[in-house]
């Protein structure tokens, strides 16, 4: 009776033991989920905790805020296709029926002791639209300088004739060199505008030099040759331009 007595009292003492432990447990890891709880819901971006199956264990005041009614199971915003550690971009529709573009985060947690994603959403439909305007003014601002550069072109070949289709012809070549070679698009698009206005600087030659018929004196030919400097001036000084641009004027007599 002695031995069985100290047996169920160990058991009942290591079962105390137990249970205490594991309350202690259960207690800190609900005081870390409600710490967690309250920091995201600090959070201006939309977040959600997610269980393993994708469904939604907690939202924060911007995700329910954002996602409203609809936020129910993750695979209804898409989320399921994401992976932790990646960032990608979701267009994530509207109440008003206008499209909201988010950029999603998932982090991994754990949520009452069982494997979690964090899942942060980002708004960043005005950062969006604002790099589209941009682009927009980038596109614009390139067409009306191509504009301007073939303007340029025809008002030196008119003062010209003789040369007429010259700087034509000489981007098209530079262009086929250049994709030959492998160089970017950028590169290419320079040397393209670099080939039509190389001789800017004839426009500061006298046109009855230019359209001479005879032979020139050494005088003319020199006068002649200042056009690869005065085009550099032209394009240094004047024109918004890569320099790269202003030196191909300057050096393309060399």
């Amino acid at each position: 009776d002695y031995l069985v007595k100290g047996r169920v009292e160990s058991f009942i003492a290591h079962a105390i033991y137990n249970a205490t432990a594991r309350a202690a447990a259960q207690k800190e890891t609900k005081e870390a989920c409600e710490n967690l709880q309250n920091m995201l819901d600090d959070s201006r971006d939309a977040m959600l905790v997610l269980a393993a199956d994708n469904t939604i264990r907690f939202a924060n005041k911007a995700a329910r805020t954002f996602f409203g009614r609809r936020l129910r199971v993750g695979e209804e915003i898409g989320i399921f296709i994401a992976e932790p550690g990646r960032t990608q971009e979701l267009d994530v529709p509207q109440p008003d029926g206008t499209v909201a573009v988010v950029e999603l985060s998932i982090g991994e947690t754990r949520w009452y002791g069982k494997p979690a994603r964090v899942v942060s959403f980002r708004d960043i439909t005005e950062r969006k639209q604002a790099e589209e305007e941009i682009i927009k003014s980038r596109v614009a601002l390139q067409k009306t300088l191509d504009s301007a550069i073939s303007t340029i072109a025809k008002i030196v070949e008119t003062r010209d004739p003789y040369t007429a289709g010259h700087q034509q012809r000489v981007s098209a070549l530079a262009v086929a060199i250049a994709r030959e070679m492998n160089l970017d698009d950028e590169r290419i698009r320079q040397l393209a505008m670099a080939a039509l206005i190389h001789d800017i600087g004839k426009i500061y030659v006298p046109a009855d030099i230019l359209n001479k018929p005879g032979k020139l004196t050494d005088i003319e030919f020199n006068l002649i040759k200042t056009h690869s400097q005065n085009g550099y001036d032209i394009i240094k000084t004047i024109m918004n331009l890569p320099c790269s641009i202003s030196q191909v004027a300057l050096q393309h007599h060399e």
